[in-house]
Formats: structure tokens, C-alpha cells, sequence
């Protein structure tokens, strides 16, 4: 092979240099020449090596030779695509074969623990570096989903957005609220454990003796009547008082004192004066058997009904006599008749018909 004809002159022209330069990084059977340049990496004609750091030209520009000294030393622009490669967190678009546009895929290393951005942000990489370490926020709808008692609302997809119902695990004994109040889950984490105050009617149920109002659905309100059991022997009040549920356990079996007339129905021989509607008022007329012979009384007194059973039985004298009585004399009961006390307090007379039997 010919070694090319060099044009004489102080100065090689700079296509005969740029042929040389090529020629250096052939074979020396090609060219000849020293053994020691490709590897000093200096040119013919005394050039220092390049650099071994070349220029940072970022995206959308390549490292090239453009004045020809045989070091890639310039940026040159270049056109990339518009749309650049979804890499996916753990890593990031580069430049890997140096084309001057990130179309490659690099692996980063990223932190194990990823921050904690809260509901109406999400985790982005928004710095490109290939990990998810930066908050951005989204828009979240406004209604979020009903996930019931036993769950709560989450952001399970990573969107930022608290849409996803989550099961957890909540404890088997939920608190006593009381009437007024109902169990709710006041800070969102699933378990209704919190008590919130209800506004209730001011006008309870009357369920009746045998039940009590209770809050059986849960809102708080006692408006439900639920049957319960109770003793079958209810107590004796007397006259002047009822059996009442006082607590509210729906079994009346308290005494509560009442307010009752001062004049007593007159029932006659043969009826006695009860509380049959358990008002706790004597007011009502009750039949009794009485026996069918009245006592022969001795003199000064006179057969009455004295305890008031409707059967004029008992012998006693026709009105109280004494200092502070102030009754006035019974009255002269004609022949079929007797002298009856009619409250028991051997004061107030009567005449009535003397029935001995029913």
C-alpha cells in the first residue's frame, strides 16, 4: 500500500492531518509509525491527550467532535421523542448509549421506607431521580363510600385518595353509652367504640307492666318496648299508694304514694269499697259473701260493718264518745235496717238495708 503524497510547506493542511489521525488507529502495517501513539493518544502533530471527563450536555443534546481535534468535546443538538419511557418506580430515564436523548431504562436504589403523604396526596417521583419520594397533591372526591362498623376507609391503590374499604379487627365488647347516646366510629378507624350524644323525643313509649322502653336498634333512643319477665306475686301498697315501675325495668314493683278522693263511694250492705284498677284509690264496689246469721249484740251496741267488708258482722257501740270526738249521734234505724260505719272511723253513721247474704 502507497503511503499518501504529503504537500510540502511548514504546515500540513487540515485534511492531510485529519487522515493521519485516522490512519494512527490502524495497524502499523497500514501506516507505520511509532508504536506508542494510539496508546499516548497523542496526534502527529504533538496535540495532548482529551480529557477524561467529557461535558455534561444534558437531554436533548450529544457529546460530539466538532472542530475536528479528534476529542468529542461539544454539544450538538438532536431531536428526541415527546414521549419518554415509562421506567416505574425504582428507576429513571437516562441517556445510556449516548444518542443525546433519555430513552433507557436505569435501576436506582430507593429508600425502603416511602413518606408518609396522607389522604389527598400521593407518593411521586417528582424530582425524576427513579424514586417515589415526593408528596403531590390530588383531587378526592367529596362523598367517600359508607364502609360500615368492622371497616374502614383507605387509600389502598396508592392514588391518594381514601376510596377502598378495609376490614379490621375490633374488640367484642362495645361500650355502654346509655339512653342519649349512641356507639359510633368518631375517629374513623373502623371499630364503633366512641359515644356520640343524640337528640331524643322528650315523650317516651307507654309499653305497659311486663315491658320497658329500650334502644334496640341502636340509635341512641329508647323508643322500642321489649317484654321481659317478671315476679308473678306483685307487692301489697295499700290503699292510698300503687305499684309502679319506678326504675324502669318494666316490672311494677314499687310503691308510689297517691292522692285519692276524701269522700268514698257508698257501696250498701253486701259490697265492700276496693282498688280494682290498681290506681291506688279505694273507689270501686266489690261484691263479698257475708255469712248468712249477724251476730246478737249485746246491749248499748248494735251489729255494724265496722272493717268496712261489706258484711255488717261486728257489734259496736253507735259513735264515739270522748273528749276531741266530735261525731255527731247516729242516727234511729227503723226495723230492717242496720247502723252501718261507713269509713270505720266510728263516726259516720248510716241506715241500710241488712243483707246477710248475697
Amino acid at each position: 500500500m502507497l503511503a499518501p503524497r504529503l504537500q510540502s510547506g511548514p504546515r500540513m493542511s487540515e485534511r492531510i492531518q485529519r487522515v493521519l489521525v485516522g490512519c494512527a488507529l490502524l495497524t502499523l502495517a497500514a501506516c507505520g509509525g511509532d508504536s506508542d501513539w494510539g496508546r499516548s493518544g497523542r496526534g502527529l502533530n504533538g496535540d495532548g491527550v482529551c480529557p477524561a471527563v467529557l461535558p455534561d450536555c444534558g437531554p436533548g443534546s450529544r457529546v460530539v467532535d466538532s472542530n475536528g481535534d479528534g476529542c468529542a468535546l461539544e454539544c450538538e443538538p438532536v431531536i428526541c421523542p415527546a414521549v419518554l419511557p415509562n421506567c416505574g418506580v425504582g428507576s429513571r430515564v437516562v441517556d445510556a448509549n449516548g444518542d443525546g436523548c433519555a430513552l433507557e431504562c436505569e435501576a436506582v436504589a430507593c429508600p425502603a421506607v416511602l413518606p408518609n403523604c396522607g389522604v389527598g396526596s400521593r407518593v411521586v417521583d417528582a424530582d425524576g431521580d427513579g424514586c417515589a419520594l415526593e408528596c403531590e397533591a390530588v383531587a378526592c372526591p367529596a362523598v367517600m363510600p359508607d364502609c360500615g362498623v368492622g371497616s374502614r376507609v383507605v387509600d389502598a391503590n396508592g392514588d391518594g385518595c381514601a376510596l377502598e374499604c378495609e376490614a379490621v379487627a375490633c374488640p367484642a365488647v362495645m361500650p355502654d353509652c346509655g339512653v342519649g347516646s349512641r356507639v359510633v366510629d368518631a375517629d374513623g378507624d373502623g371499630c364503633a367504640l366512641e359515644c356520640e350524644a343524640v337528640a331524643c323525643p322528650a315523650v317516651l313509649p307507654n309499653c305497659g307492666v311486663g315491658s320497658r322502653a329500650v334502644d334496640s336498634n341502636g340509635d341512641g333512643c329508647a323508643l322500642e318496648c321489649e317484654a321481659v319477665e317478671c315476679p308473678a306475686v306483685l307487692p301489697n301498697c295499700g290503699v292510698g299508694s300503687r305499684a309502679v315501675d319506678s326504675n324502669g325495668d318494666g316490672c311494677a314493683l314499687e310503691c308510689e304514694a297517691v292522692a285519692c278522693p276524701a269522700v268514698l263511694p257508698n257501696c250498701g250492705p253486701g259490697s265492700r269499697v276496693v282498688d280494682s284498677n290498681g290506681d291506688g284509690c279505694a273507689l270501686e264496689c266489690e261484691a263479698v259473701a257475708c255469712a248468712a246469721l249477724a251476730p246478737a249484740c249485746p246491749p248499748g251496741t248494735s251489729v255494724m260493718d265496722l272493717d268496712a267488708d261489706g258484711c255488717a258482722l261486728e257489734c259496736g257501740a253507735p259513735y264515739r264518745e270522748g273528749p276531741g270526738c266530735m261525731c255527731a249521734p247516729p242516727p234511729d234505724c227503723p226495723a230492717g235496717t242496720t247502723l252501718v260505719d261507713t269509713d270505720g272511723s266510728r263516726c259516720a253513721f248510716e241506715c241500710r238495708v241488712l243483707t246477710s247474704s248475697p
